[in-house]
């Protein structure tokens, strides 16, 4: 089915006012069926969020990071405006497509779906529903004068976009008997775990009361990695957006803090999302045993999948890890648009300016790499 784009001119809504990019109007073309209702694609308000939700939840390829309590999240720690396009057909939603305003200095204006996620991308029925959105999202870009659409997903490259490679995600289906854990995990990473627990007393907590602790270890470890911590708010929104789908866990060991994990949950998956430690943690294996007793807790509440997010190809320590916990690598299907003549800056770890950068931010203390790790996320979105 071919999708043609009204003239923007001749947009109106039912009150005879103009609409804009993102509410303009998709109709069929000659190889659409006459009884068909038209495709409409516009611009989705957060008062919609049941509707949203709806279909995400029922879509295969719909993630945590396509839904409004991402969004909402995002939105109220951010500068970014939400930007989520619906594609209706009679009324009955059939494709969405998340994004956000991002404004960077340096890296110039660009719509990214979404910041801070893993996933994102557009999400529909079927191609040319996709396709649709897509052409409405570059319609959008050049009405707010975006360089570039950024979309972390999607089921089928889209019309205009380019391929982007350089992320891997890790992603294996959990045991359906909890009793099974002890074989699912490879037996090596299983050594870790057991001497995690005996050897170095390593001990694990739950609770949303280790937000602070968790926050604290993970802006540590990140600024141990040469990485932009988010701010605290950022994991506060989330949790708050999030009730019954996010679990804190604490590692101790003999006591004393060296680890922590924030996790999602979505559908029948569980993803931990935020990974914070000491250097003491890597010697006890606090990591090993956190990812160990998420996979337990998933099964014993009938979780079928652990998405371990994912890690920059580069990362081979990161990838090296999830292999070692017996996890295969699979290229994520990142797609991006540049508007045409246009030399766009790349915000990503790989870029040189970058990499220059990342050098010395380890060197710096953590009182000044947490606050200024926060502000400057809002440029660098992940």
């Amino acid at each position: 089915m071919s999708v043609q784009l009204l003239d923007y001119a001749n947009d109106v809504t039912t009150s005879g006012s103009p609409v804009s990019a993102a509410e303009r109007i998709r109709t069929g073309g000659g190889t659409a069926r006459a009884t068909e209702p038209p495709l409409v694609i516009r611009e989705s308000s957060s008062v919609e969020s049941q509707r949203w939700d709806a279909f995400v939840q029922s879509h295969p390829q719909g993630t945590i990071f396509h839904t409004q309590a991402f969004r909402q999240a995002v939105a109220s720690t951010f500068p970014h405006r939400a930007r989520y396009l619906t594609a209706e057909r009679g009324g009955r939603i059939v494709g969405v497509l998340p994004m956000f305003d991002v404004r960077t200095g340096w890296a110039g204006r660009r719509l990214v779906s979404v910041p801070y996620g893993v996933g994102g991308g557009a999400l529909a029925e079927d191609e040319p529903t996709a396709n649709a959105l897509a052409d409405a999202a570059v319609a959008l870009a050049a009405e707010l004068c975006c360089a570039v659409i950024d979309l972390r997903g999607g089921a089928s490259r889209l019309r205009g976009f380019e391929r982007v490679d350089g992320y891997l995600g890790f992603r294996r289906e959990l045991p359906a008997n909890p009793s099974d854990i002890a074989t699912w995990i490879p037996r090596k990473a299983r050594a870790e775990v057991r001497h995690a627990r005996e050897r170095h007393g390593v001990t694990i907590d739950e609770g949303d009361e280790h937000l602070n602790l968790a926050w604290r270890l993970y802006s540590e470890n990140m600024r141990r990695l040469a990485s932009l911590n988010y701010p605290r708010r950022f994991f506060a929104a989330l949790l708050e957006a999030t009730r019954d789908q996010h679990r804190i866990t604490l590692a101790r060991r003999r006591g004393v803090p060296v680890a922590a994990l924030v996790s999602f949950t979505h559908r029948d998956a569980v993803m931990p999302y935020f990974f914070g430690a000491t250097r003491e943690a890597r010697s006890c294996g606090a990591a090993h045993l956190l990812y160990a007793e998420l996979a337990e807790w998933a099964t014993e509440r009938g979780l079928r999948t652990f998405d371990f997010g994912r890690s920059r190809a580069g990362n081979t320590g990161s990838a090296d890890f999830k292999r070692f916990f017996g996890f295969e690598a699979t290229v994520l299907p990142y797609q991006r648009w540049t508007a045409p003549s246009m030399n766009v800056a790349d915000p990503s770890p790989a870029s040189p300016k970058v990499r220059f950068a990342r050098r010395f931010w380890p060197r710096l203390p953590l009182c000044v790499t947490r606050p200024l790790g926060a502000w400057l996320s809002r440029w660098v979105t992940g």
